[in-house]
C-alpha cells in the first residue's frame, strides 16, 4: 500500500511570506535556480504539511549548520533543492555524517571530495552515520583491508552505494555483525573529530562560535 501524500493549500499571503522570508535568508544570483529553490520549497511545505514557523526554524537552522561547514548561499541553495527532505532530519545527525564523509576521498588525486559530491548528490546524507562510520572501521581494519584497492584508498561505493546484502556479499560481514562490530557511540565519535581531514572544518566551527 502507498503511503498517502498530503497536500496543504497555501493562501497567497503565505505564499508571499514564504518568497518573503526566502528572499531575506539567501543571495540569489541566477533567476531561474531562485524560481526553481521557492517552488520546491512550497511544495515541500504542502506536502509534507510544515507549518511556516516550523519551515523557517528549519532553514534557520540547516543555514546556521551547512554555513559553519563551508557552504555558501548558492550550494545551500542547491544541496536544498535536490535534497528538502534534510529541512526535517536531524541535523545533529547530519553534522556527524558530513564529518563521517571526510573519508570520501578521490582515488586517482587522493584529495578529500566531501563538500563537492554532498552538493551533486545530497541524499548522500540521508545514509545512517552508524552504517557509514561501521563500512568504513570495518574496511579500514585488518580484515577488511583486504578488499581496499587503489593504494587502500577507501572508493564511494564501498561504503555508500551499496545495499547491505551487496554489502556483506562483497566483504563477508552483515549488517547485524557490522554495527555490533563498530558501534557509532561516544568513543566513535571521538575517533571521528581526531581525522586529520576533519580538522580545518571543526577549527572554523569552533573559531565562529568563540567570535
Amino acid at each position: 500500500m502507498k503511503e498517502k501524500i498530503f497536500i496543504k493549500e497555501l493562501t497567497p499571503d503565505e505564499q508571499n511570506d514564504i518568497l518573503n522570508f526566502i528572499c531575506n535568508k539567501f543571495s540569489f544570483k541566477e533567476q531561474e535556480k531562485f524560481k526553481k529553490f521557492y517552488l520546491t520549497m512550497v511544495e515541500y511545505i504542502k506536502t509534507v504539511r510544515r507549518s511556516l514557523e516550523s519551515f523557517k526554524g528549519n532553514i534557520d537552522e540547516i543555514i546556521d549548520l551547512f554555513s559553519k561547514c563551508g557552504f555558501d548561499d548558492e550550494q545551500i541553495i542547491e544541496i536544498l533543492t535536490k535534497e528538502p527532505s534534510l529541512l526535517h532530519a536531524d541535523k545533529n545527525s547530519i553534522f556527524w555524517r558530513i564529518l563521517i564523509l571526510g573519508k570520501l576521498i578521490d582515488p586517482k588525486s587522493g584529495i578529500d571530495i566531501r563538500k563537492e559530491y554532498i552538493i551533486k548528490n545530497p541524499r548522500i546524507l540521508r545514509i545512517s552515520e552508524n552504517v557509514t562510520y561501521a563500512r568504513i572501521k570495518y574496511l579500514e581494519s585488518s580484515v577488511g583491508k583486504q578488499y581496499l584497492k587503489n593504494d587502500d584508498r577507501l572508493t564511494l561505493r564501498q561504503f555508500v552505494k551499496i545495499t547491505h546484502d551487496e554489502f556483506k556479499a562483497f566483504y563477508g560481514i552483515d549488517k547485524e555483525k557490522l554495527l555490533s562490530s563498530y558501534p557509532f557511540d561516544n568513543n566513535a565519535q571521538l575517533d571521528v573529530v581526531s581525522w586529520s581531514v576533519n580538522n580545518e572544518l571543526l577549527n572554523n566551527i569552533y573559531e565562529g562560535k568563540t567570535k
